[in-house]
């Protein structure tokens, strides 16, 4: 074993035992990833190290048991049977190699995906704990929500007592009746009026109780005609035969689809009052009374409502269901339309205003000023009128405009979109009061309405109240004003204008003390 006179035995051996030790080594290595990917399976990166020392396991295998093969065959004397497989082992060896080569090349994309999975499990779990945290949030809000509601709902209960109360102690006579005149319910003074038993004439016709059946006959169709009475004269027989003159005001009642399923209403013995005017309290200190009883209900009302609608909106977020969010969403439309009327109430309510003297052309532009932008939406054109060097008045600036804004936006609402609007400012110095107008070329209000425009009562189910007018009539006359309404005008510049409707405000000038 010589080579230009130099021995080889050396390099042989070095050559043979190298080969053995690769394969023991890459072997070794393979077993050993194995056991790094079995004790953690999920772990990408040992799958990758495994795969990639089974690649170098064969590339050593077949390159190392080439070389062997080639010394033995050699030293055996057979070379020429290890000239025909030798381009089978190198052929191998390429193989390999290049097998190699590629799991080695594709260990950076194989550490980009590997960080990309970590990145997105850290997110699952901040995603998940965020989740406990929302559900442990939404778990305790359902565990106090319930008591609150309920709570809630006990203080409306109150409330509903309070009008109970109101009902039943009332001094007028106030029944409910179905669609054929029949009495559902009645407080304890008609019971009392009619000297019969509540059980004798629940389910009985009202028209029993009419002296006159043609009275009766008059009643029914104008109520069913109109949707309201008010102040409707009729006599009535009691139980033992007594006659008794009524003032009556009673509406309709109509459910959704606008036919009428009964109606109510509230009456008042005038036998019984002309005998005893002279024991009645002054309309001053009566109605003073009643202002003060609609602001404590209008205070008693304020918390409840407002609790029960932010619950509502809390629990309209949180639900999924497409019911519950629509039950919620008519439970909300309610409460909002109950705050409406304690306003209105609080509005009623005359308790003592701050006056100061206020420019009513200066409160009426401050108004526009904010209204203008709304009625230009609507494509309504307004158009002032304001008389110069009007006197001061007495007043609450909050209030008077709060007069004027929904004057001017109860036009708007009535003409829709499309019309005008005027705004007239006067000083009338026979009465020493300055005039306001505010009127539309909307539709004509019926001389049927016009006389029931300002009373609180409801007219159906579904127009509501009239507290809006009523509220605004009572803080025109806390200042000590008076309005008047007219449809169509009957000022001969008001009918040039084209209105349909006018309202004239008439409130007094501050007077000079003499």
């Amino acid at each position: 074993m010589m080579e230009n006179g130099i021995p080889l035995f050396s390099v042989y051996l070095v050559d043979f035992l190298g080969s053995s030790l690769m394969i023991i080594f890459s072997l070794a290595s393979t077993c050993y990833t194995y056991g790094l990917k079995k004790l953690q399976p999920k772990k990408m990166r040992w799958s990758y190290l495994f795969w990639l020392c089974m690649a170098l396991t064969i590339f050593a295998l077949s390159r190392s048991i080439g070389h062997i093969l080639k010394y033995i065959f050699v030293f055996l004397d057979h070379q020429d049977i290890w000239k025909k497989i030798a381009p089978y082992s190198g052929g191998l060896n390429t193989i390999t190699f290049i097998i190699v080569g590629i799991l080695t090349f594709y260990y950076a994309y194989m550490h980009e995906i590997i960080d990309l999975f970590r990145k997105e499990a850290k997110d699952l779990a901040n995603t998940n704990i965020r989740m406990k945290e929302a559900h442990m949030a939404i778990r305790q809000l359902n565990l106090n929500l319930e008591q609150k509601v309920d709570a809630q709902i006990s203080s409306i209960r109150e409330e509903e007592q309070k009008y109970r109360n109101l009902f039943m102690q009332s001094k007028d006579f106030i029944f409910f009746c179905d669609k054929e005149g029949k009495i559902n319910d009645a407080n304890p003074s008609f019971i009392d009026f009619l000297n019969e038993r509540k059980e004798d004439i629940i389910d009985k016709s009202l028209a029993t109780f009419f002296s006159e059946k043609n009275q009766w006959h008059t009643f029914q169709n104008d109520l069913f005609t109109r949707g309201f009475l008010k102040n409707f004269r009729a006599e009535f027989r009691t139980g033992d035969e007594t006659r008794h003159r009524l003032l009556i005001t009673a509406a309709s009642v109509k459910n959704d689809q606008g036919t009428v399923r009964g109606f109510n209403g509230i009456g008042i013995d005038l036998t019984a009052t002309s005998s005893a005017v002279a024991n009645e309290p002054p309309p001053s200190e009566a109605r003073i009374s009643l202002s003060e009883f609609a602001a404590q209900i209008a205070d008693e009302l304020d918390s409840p409502l407002e609790m029960i609608a932010g619950y509502t909106q809390l629990l309209e977020k949180d639900l999924q269901n497409r019911e519950d969010v629509e039950m919620l969403k008519a439970i909300k439309k309610q409460v909002n339309h109950c705050l409406q009327v304690e306003e209105e109430l609080r509005d009623t309510a005359l308790h003592s205003l701050e006056m100061k003297p206020v420019d009513v052309n200066s409160c009426l532009e401050e108004v526009m000023a904010v209204m203008e932008p709304i009625l230009s939406l609507d494509r309504i054109l307004a158009k002032r009128h304001l008389s110069s060097d009007l006197p001061l008045i007495s007043a609450n600036k909050k209030r008077v405009s709060k007069i004027f804004f929904n004057l001017i936006n109860k036009s708007r609402q009535s003409m829709g979109r499309g019309g005008y609007l005027g705004i007239w400012t006067r000083y009338k110095s026979d009465t020493e009061e300055i005039e306001i107008i505010i009127g539309d070329n909307g539709p004509q209000v019926p001389p049927e309405l016009m006389e029931m425009m300002f009373d609180p009562l409801p007219d159906s189910e579904k127009d509501g109240s009239r507290l809006g007018m009523y509220a605004l009539l009572g803080m025109i006359k806390a200042h000590g004003g008076r309005m008047t309404v007219n449809s169509p005008p009957k000022d001969p510049e008001l009918i040039a204008f084209g209105l349909n409707i006018a309202f004239h405000i008439f409130i007094p000038k501050i007077k000079k003390k003499s």
